[in-house]
């Protein structure tokens, strides 16, 4: 008798046990996980930023009309559109764009890019007066 009771404990134990575990396996549900890749419409690719290019010579000529520089290099003459955001520098300073017209004849580096023909400046730095030869 005193076994009987011990194996009907074991079983009601057991019972306990089980619907304890399986309570708690219904109560969280199950993660999803998705194997499909995204859309390729919704993927976006970034375009690559052009690198910038650097040209250096002496200022020839500033027209103020049409914003454009022209710049004698070792390759000839380049025409460079200045737009208003473009950084103009001279002296680590600074300088407007009416500034140019007495910077002839100075050495300058442009920093610019160039992407499907169209030169977009980002920089010019004017340097000392230009050497006669260079001229």
């Amino acid at each position: 008798m005193i076994r009987t009771r011990h194996l009907a404990l074991a079983a009601l134990f057991a019972t306990v046990a089980v619907s304890t575990a399986s309570a708690q396996t219904a109560a969280t549900p199950p993660r999803r996980t998705s194997t499909r890749p995204p859309a390729a419409s919704t993927q976006k690719t970034a375009t690559p930023a052009p690198t910038p290019l650097q040209a250096s010579g002496v200022l020839t000529k500033w027209d103020d009309k049409a914003g454009m520089i022209t710049v004698k290099t070792d390759k000839g003459d380049v025409m460079f559109p200045i737009a208003l955001t473009t950084r103009l520098e001279q002296n680590r300073r600074t300088i407007a764009q009416s500034a140019l017209a007495g910077d002839v004849n100075h050495d300058v580096r442009v920093r610019y890019t160039e992407q499907n023909g169209v030169k977009t400046v980002l920089s010019v730095t004017v340097g000392a007066v230009a050497k006669p030869g260079k001229q």
